[in-house]
């Protein structure tokens, strides 16, 4: 399995810049596309600088209904406020779980359920939303068995 590199490591909390949205599992990417450039175009125009790789923080999973409550941003260098459209939050710090995946997005699901099963053999506990970071831009490196995602878990 293309996961690796798992380990718990302490970071302190990180402010982004994020568009929230609710989305089936099927419209994720065509979504995403549409709200990444939003956050960074408007942390630009707001004078914010990124500081870090753009994310997708998974806020509500409902099997019933079948959608994500997620939210798209991009880690910036201070908080600021939000408007209507985007919102300024804070990734939370403190022990994380993290785990990195390499390969396309449609595998990314295995890279979640490896780094669970990893969590509890360290006798820890998942405490809050879960978040992808994406390294590696495709629209820079189209091999998508490249790409590089950081997965990460908060933990308690």
């Amino acid at each position: 399995m293309p996961t690796s590199n798992f380990a718990l490591v302490e970071r302190a909390p990180q402010p982004a810049v994020v568009v929230r949205r609710t989305v089936k599992p099927q419209d994720i990417g065509q979504v995403l596309a549409e709200i990444l450039p939003a956050a960074f175009g408007w942390a630009g125009a707001h004078g914010l600088t990124p500081a870090g790789a753009p994310f997708v923080r998974y806020l509500q999973m409902d099997g019933t209904a079948g959608e994500f409550d997620l939210e798209g941003g991009v880690p910036v260098d201070r908080t600021v406020e939000g408007d209507g459209s985007v919102s300024c939050v804070e990734l939370p710090g403190g022990t994380l779980a993290t785990a990195i995946y390499r390969g396309p997005y449609t595998g990314i699901g295995e890279a979640h359920q490896a780094i669970r099963a990893w969590i509890e053999t360290q006798g820890k506990t998942v405490a809050g939303a879960v978040w992808e970071s994406y390294i590696t831009d495709p629209g820079g490196e189209p091999d998508s068995s490249k790409w590089e995602t950081e997965v990460v878990y908060p933990l308690a």
